[in-house]
């Protein structure tokens, strides 16, 4: 007999409501939930992939020990216990010999996976853990931007696209990466006529359904940003109220724009000096505004400074913590965020990052 499961999807980070059909204990379907608000129905061809790879063949399902020498591939199923016991025993072993910090635990992203692998060393009492992708990926986002307003703001989570009148998609393509949230972009710009812009050395899809797309050198993204900020603040159209009463550093910035003009910035960045100021003219008066990047700005060496530029043209504009804007999150009791900061960054001054009730953030949106 057929029965429905809700739950949800694991297959990445967006974490979307479906549906499992279950089949004499088996599932042989997943679909979209309709009820759920991260992706309402929508499924992409990972979440529906995930039987295939539920019951693959080849799919490691028991612990299994090597049988003869290493790299001969011959192995031998043990029990949970045998496993266990052994790994424990190992590891006590090179602790009591050598200390914990001989310890180390590298591994790579996953909705869950991340937390877990980051718990286990700390456990052992060693400092040792390692991941393979989260300098270039994620990292940085949070190391910048916690350092200039405290938290991360632009990537799932903090663009409100549901009520933005301009977005500024930088170095990602959601409607293959985030398909939910790429949608929104979509029923947005058809539904609302919000203005898009794009950053991105290929014409993705929805580079082609902008309004504005910036085809940027890959790495000079930094350089982009400066020339837009000069832009804005040159023809003062940034947000003079909330820089007077929310930011410091404003004059020093300004000096610090004054090389990045636009036909400067055009000769690295590839980006014709028209459209780099079309782009900031477009952004900065068309408000409420909403900023999304992801990993693509992070995977260059000058990436933090890149995310910290960016954040501040959120802010500059005075498109932080508005409807439509990029918005603070909600504070969640007992929730400790990756990034522990003993004050404001350097950019905002620590009274903008009170965090939000959860009653304040439902009447704020």
């Amino acid at each position: 007999m057929e029965k429905v499961v809700r739950t949800i999807c694991q297959a990445c980070h967006c974490e979307c409501g479906v549906l499992a059909i279950v089949e004499q204990g088996k599932v042989i379907e997943i679909k979209g939930d309709f009820n759920h608000p991260m992706n309402r129905g929508f499924i992409c061809v990972k979440g529906k992939a995930e039987p295939e790879r539920l019951y693959h063949a080849d799919r490691l399902k028991f612990p299994m020990k090597r049988a003869g020498e290493r790299g001969s591939g011959k192995w031998e199923r043990v029990s949970w216990e045998q496993a266990l016991d052994g790994i424990a025993e190992s590891l006590t072993q090179v602790k009591e010999t050598y200390g914990s910090e001989a310890i180390a635990a590298i591994h790579g992203t996953g909705p869950r996976r991340s937390l877990t692998s980051a718990l286990f060393p700390y456990a052992l009492r060693s400092p040792n853990r390692i991941s393979v992708d989260l300098h270039i990926c994620f990292a940085p986002s949070l190391v910048a931007e916690g350092l200039t307003v405290g938290h991360s703001i632009m990537m799932e989570q903090g663009p409100d696209y549901g009520h933005a009148k301009c977005i500024f998609v930088w170095g990602a393509n959601p409607l293959a990466s985030h398909p939910p949230r790429g949608s929104e972009i979509l029923e947005a710009k058809r539904n609302r006529k919000t203005k898009l812009i794009v950053v991105d050395p290929r014409k993705t899809t929805l580079a082609s359904k902008a309004d504005l797309w910036l085809q940027v050198r890959p790495g000079t993204d930094d350089a982009l940003a400066l020339g837009i900020l000069h832009v804005i603040v040159g023809r003062d159209l940034y947000d003079k109220a909330f820089v007077k009463e929310w930011c410091r550093g404003f004059e020093e910035l300004r000096e610090h724009l004054r090389p990045y003009t636009p036909e400067k910035v055009s000769e690295i960045t590839w980006v014709p000096a028209s459209k780099l100021i079309e782009a900031a003219e477009m952004y900065a008066t068309t408000k409420p505004a909403a900023l999304h990047h992801r990993v693509a700005i992070e995977h260059n060496i000058n990436s933090a400074q890149t995310d910290r530029a960016l954040v501040i043209l959120i802010a500059l504009t005075g498109n932080l913590d508005v409807k439509g804007g990029n918005l603070l999150p909600m504070q969640i009791p007992g929730y400790i965020p990756s990034i522990a900061l003993a004050g404001a960054g350097p950019w905002l001054k620590p009274e903008r990052r009170s965090w939000k009730s959860a009653s304040e953030a439902k009447s704020t949106l």
